[in-house]
């Protein structure tokens, strides 16, 4: 038991000091849902890498290897078939993504 004590309290004191939680603890589910927020069009300068239909803009690792990512229902999924990158290269930019928590 006072084992366990003094690991909690170790942990508290971590907490206190580097403001952050020990990938050991348990994060506690959100109060409230966030609210879902309507992000709008795209500027009229974006760059879209992924329309959710194809990986055109991506290839696989090797240059000149397609992506070979699984594509369904309008999202990317890793399949084992390896990294992929853009095949643009980019320097300094402002990166929008658009996310979802597909609940399994």
């Amino acid at each position: 038991m006072q084992i366990a004590a003094e690991l909690r309290r170790r942990r508290a004191e971590i907490t206190a000091s580097h403001g952050f939680v020990p990938l050991t603890e348990e994060i506690p589910a959100p109060k409230d849902e966030p609210r879902v927020v309507n992000p709008g069009p795209p500027p009229s300068d974006a760059i879209t890498l992924f329309d959710g239909k194809d990986l055109s803009q991506w290839r696989g690792a090797k240059p000149n290897e397609p992506a070979k990512w699984k594509i369904a229902d309008g999202y990317m999924e890793v399949n084992g078939t390896g990294a992929i990158s853009t095949k643009r290269e980019f320097g300094d930019c402002q990166l929008h993504l658009d996310g979802c928590d597909l609940k399994r």
